[in-house]
C-alpha cells in the first residue's frame, strides 16, 4: 500500500487549484513525460532534466516547425548550415548532420544512418497533429541506443481528434502554407489524419565570399560567383494517418522536401543545386496486459528515405569556365525494427521495463556523376585560353584529380544489424527518494559493441522542492559518409572509425514557492571518448577518432504567471567546451543565449512578444575569423478569436529589422550567414 506521504505529495503536483485550471486555460500547461523511462512521470519529478512543449505552446508561440518550437528548450541552438540547413546544437556540440542528437516520433528512432542527419528522416510532421515535443539535454543512450548523445527529441502525435481544424497562411517571401487535422473516434477504436503543404520563395541573403574566392585569391583566377544573392526556396508536404484499433495502433506517413542549396553544401554559391528528401513510414503496435502489473509492447517499424543532390555546383559559369562543373548525387536507405517491451509492476515504489530488439538497414549510394569535370580536365592541361597566366597545371590541377578520384565509377550499397536489449528500474526506496538507473547492450555490424549506463536519484524533500541527480552515457555510431564516403567530393571516408562516446554528470533543482511560479536549474558537465573529428588534408577532409571534448555549464528556466493577464517565462543558458585535441575552443556553439517571452490575454486577443539573444561565439580552430557577432532578435505574435470556430493570427518576425548574421559552422564558408530582415505571416484558423 502506498505511504501517506507518497499520497499526500502526488495528489499536490498533480491536482491542480481551480485558479491554476484558469491560469492553465489561459497560457497551457507542463504534461507528464514520458521520454524519460517510457513511463508517465510528472515533469518536475522525472528522471531527466526534461522541457514539455505543448501543442498550447507551439501555438501560441507562433511555431511553424518543429525545429522554430525547440527555441523553448535551454541549451539548444538553433544554427545553418552553408546551404542553409538546420543545424541544431546542443550543449556545445555540433556536428556534421546534427549526429550527435536523437529524433524519435511516437518513440520510434528517424536515424539518418548515411548523413547522420535525424531531421531529415523526420522530414515535415504536420504541426496540428503534434500533441507535444518532449525533450531531454544530456546522454539517453541506456534507453534509446544510438546518436541519443547530447539530447533526446520525442515528436508525440494525437491518438484523437476532438475538433477538425484548416489553417491557411502566408506573408513575406511568397510564402504560402495549408494545413489540415481531421478524425472520428468512437470508445475502442480511433482515426487521425493530417497535411500540411507550404512553399516558400526564401528570402535571398546575399554572400559576400565563398570557398572559390579563397580559391581565387591563391591562384588568381576569378571562379567565385560572389557577391550573389543566393536561393533558398523551399516546397514542404507532410502527411500523417493514425488509427487505434482496441489494443493495436498504426501509423503511417510521407514527408517531401525540396529546397535550393543556398551558398552550397560545398561552401559554394549554388544558383541551380536542388536537394529533394522523402520519408515514407510506417508503425504498427499491439499492446498484451497479461494481468494488473505485467504487460508487454510489440513493435514494428519501416521507414524508407531518399536523398537526392541534383546539379550542385562545385564551379559556377563563368567567362573561364563557361559550362560550370556541378555533380548530382544520392542515396536511399530502407530500416525495418522488431521491438519487444515489457513493464512490470514489482510493487507500488519499484518498477522494472526490459526491453529486446533487432534493426536491419539496408543503404545504397548512387554513382557520385560530375557534369562539365571532363571539359575542365581538358582545358587543365592546354590553360585557360588566351591571356590567362595562371594555368591549372599546379594549385587547381591537383583539385581537379582529386575530384575526379572522388567519383565513385558505380553505386554502392551494403547492410547494417543491430541487436539491443536494455532493463530499467524505478525505486522508491524511502520517504521523498526514487532511483531510477538501467542499461543497454548495443551490437552493430562492424563496431564495436556499446554498453549505456545511466543512473538518477531524485529527492522531494517539500512539495516544492525537487532535487536530481543524474550521471549517463551516450554513443553515436559512424555514419555511412563517414566510413564508406560517396556523397560528397573532397570528403574522404575512414573505415576504421569507431563509436564515439559522451560521459555526463548533472545536478538541477526545480523550486514551485508558489502555483503561479516554477523556477529551474542545472548544472552539467560532460566529456567525450573518441570523439569523431575532421581533419583537413589539404585537398580534402577525413573523420579520426582523434577528439576529446570536456565542458560545463548551466541552464536557468522560469515561468510566472504575473496576473490573470499576464505569463512570463523564459530562459538563460551557458556552455563552455573544450577541444582536448587543439586546446582551443570547440567553436561554433554560443557560449550565451538568453530567450523570453512575455503573453498576454485580453478578452479575445493574445499577445506574445518574444525575443532571443546568441552571444559570445568563438570559431573552431583552424578558422582564425574574429569572433562570430552577438545578435538579438524581437518578434511579436498577435491572435484574435473573431469567433469560437474562426480565429486569426498576425506574425512579425525580426520586428526591429536589424541585421543578423548567424556563424558559418567550421571552416565551410569563409563568411557568415545573413539571417532574414523583418517577414509577416497572416493566418486564418477554422475549427469545426
Amino acid at each position: 500500500m502506498m505511504k501517506p506521504w507518497c499520497l499526500t505529495s502526488l495528489a499536490l503536483l498533480a491536482t491542480p487549484t481551480l485558479a491554476e485550471e484558469t491560469l492553465q486555460a489561459l497560457f497551457g500547461s507542463e504534461q507528464s513525460v514520458t521520454i524519460a523511462t517510457g513511463r508517465a512521470h510528472a515533469s518536475r519529478t522525472a528522471p531527466a532534466v526534461a522541457t514539455v512543449i505543448t501543442a498550447e505552446d507551439i501555438r501560441r508561440g507562433g511555431f511553424r516547425s518543429v525545429v522554430e518550437a525547440l527555441r523553448l528548450v535551454p541549451g539548444f541552438h538553433q544554427g545553418l548550415t552553408s546551404d542553409y540547413g538546420a543545424n541544431l546544437a546542443v550543449r556545445g556540440f555540433s556536428s556534421l548532420g546534427s549526429g550527435n542528437l536523437l529524433v524519435l516520433l511516437d518513440g520510434v528512432a528517424q536515424t539518418d544512418w548515411i548523413f547522420g542527419h535525424p531531421l531529415s528522416v523526420l522530414g515535415t510532421i504536420p504541426l496540428e497533429v503534434i500533441e507535444r515535443l518532449e525533450v531531454t539535454r544530456g546522454p539517453g543512450s541506456s534507453v534509446f541506443g544510438a546518436d541519443a548523445f547530447s539530447g533526446v527529441i520525442n515528436v508525440i502525435t494525437r491518438d484523437r481528434v476532438e475538433q477538425g481544424q484548416l489553417t491557411l497562411g502566408g506573408g513575406s517571401d511568397a510564402t504560402a502554407e495549408a494545413r489540415l487535422l481531421v478524425g472520428d473516434a468512437t470508445e475502442d477504436r480511433a482515426l487521425v489524419l493530417s497535411a500540411q503543404a507550404s512553399t516558400s520563395a526564401g528570402h535571398r541573403p546575399t554572400i559576400g565570399r565563398d570557398q572559390l574566392s579563397v580559391i581565387d585569391a591563391g591562384l588568381g583566377t576569378a571562379f567565385s560567383g560572389a557577391p550573389s544573392a543566393v536561393e533558398t526556396d523551399q516546397r514542404d508536404l507532410g502527411v500523417l494517418l493514425k488509427g487505434q484499433l482496441g489494443a493495436t495502433r498504426a501509423l503511417a506517413r510521407l514527408s517531401r522536401t525540396h529546397e535550393a542549396l543556398g551558398a552550397g553544401v560545398l561552401g559554394v554559391i549554388d544558383p541551380t543545386g536542388l536537394r529533394t528528401r522523402e520519408t515514407v513510414e510506417g508503425h504498427l503496435a499491439h499492446t498484451l496486459q497479461f494481468n494488473p502489473r505485467f504487460g508487454m509492447t510489440l513493435r514494428l517499424e519501416g521507414a524508407q528515405t531518399r536523398l537526392t543532390l541534383a546539379e550542385a555546383t562545385w564551379l559556377p559559369d563563368s567567362a573561364l569556365v563557361p559550362e560550370g562543373v556541378r555533380f548530382d548525387s544520392g542515396a536511399e536507405q530502407e530500416t525495418w525494427r522488431l521491438r519487444a517491451d515489457g513493464r512490470y509492476a514489482a510493487s507500488p515504489q519499484h518498477f522494472i521495463s526490459a526491453g529486446l530488439a533487432y534493426e536491419q538497414l539496408h543503404y545504397r549510394l548512387d554513382a557520385l556523376e560530375w557534369l562539365g569535370l571532363t571539359d575542365l580536365e581538358t582545358r587543365a592541361r592546354s590553360g585557360l585560353g588566351t591571356g590567362t597566366t595562371v594555368g591549372l597545371g599546379t594549385g587547381l590541377g591537383a583539385l581537379v584529380t582529386a575530384l575526379s578520384a572522388a567519383t565513385t565509377p558505380t553505386e554502392t550499397s551494403g547492410r547494417r544489424h543491430l541487436y539491443s536489449a536494455y532493463v530499467q528500474d524505478e525505486w522508491w526506496p524511502a520517504p521523498k527518494w526514487a532511483l531510477t538507473w538501467g542499461v543497454r547492450l548495443d551490437d552493430y555490424t562492424g563496431i564495436d559493441q556499446q554498453i549505456s549506463p545511466r543512473a538518477v536519484l531524485v529527492w522531494t524533500p517539500e512539495p516544492e522542492w525537487t532535487l536530481k541527480a543524474l550521471y549517463g552515457e551516450g554513443f553515436r555510431v559512424p555514419t555511412v559518409l563517414e566510413t564508406q564516403g560517396g556523397l560528397l567530393p573532397t570528403y574522404q571516408a575512414n573505415s576504421e572509425l569507431q563509436a564515439e562516446r559522451l560521459r555526463t554528470v548533472e545536478l538541477a533543482v526545480e523550486f514551485q514557492p508558489r502555483p503561479a511560479l516554477s523556477l529551474g536549474l542545472n548544472v552539467f558537465r560532460h566529456e567525450t571518448v573518441d570523439q569523431i573529428r575532421l581533419q583537413n588534408r589539404g585537398l580534402y577532409a577525413e573523420p579520426e577518432n582523434v577528439g576529446r571534448q570536456v565542458g560545463e555549464g548551466f541552464e536557468v528556466e522560469w515561468r510566472w504567471t504575473l496576473s490573470r493577464r499576464w505569463l512570463w517565462r523564459g530562459w538563460y543558458a551557458y556552455q563552455s567546451n573544450v577541444d582536448e585535441t587543439t586546446g582551443a575552443d570547440a567553436g561554433y556553439s554560443p557560449h550565451h543565449r538568453l530567450y523570453a517571452s512575455l503573453q498576454s490575454q485580453w478578452g479575445r486577443t493574445f499577445v506574445n512578444q518574444q525575443g532571443l539573444y546568441v552571444g559570445d561565439r568563438a570559431r573552431v580552430a583552424e578558422d582564425a575569423r574574429a569572433e562570430a557577432p552577438e545578435y538579438g532578435q524581437l518578434d511579436l505574435l498577435v491572435r484574435h478569436e473573431l469567433t469560437p470556430q474562426l480565429s486569426l493570427q498576425f506574425d512579425v518576425r525580426n520586428l526591429l529589422n536589424s541585421n543578423l548574421l548567424e556563424a558559418s559552422p567550421g571552416t565551410s564558408l569563409p563568411q557568415d550567414l545573413p539571417l532574414a530582415g523583418r517577414l509577416y505571416y497572416a493566418a486564418l484558423e477554422l475549427r469545426f
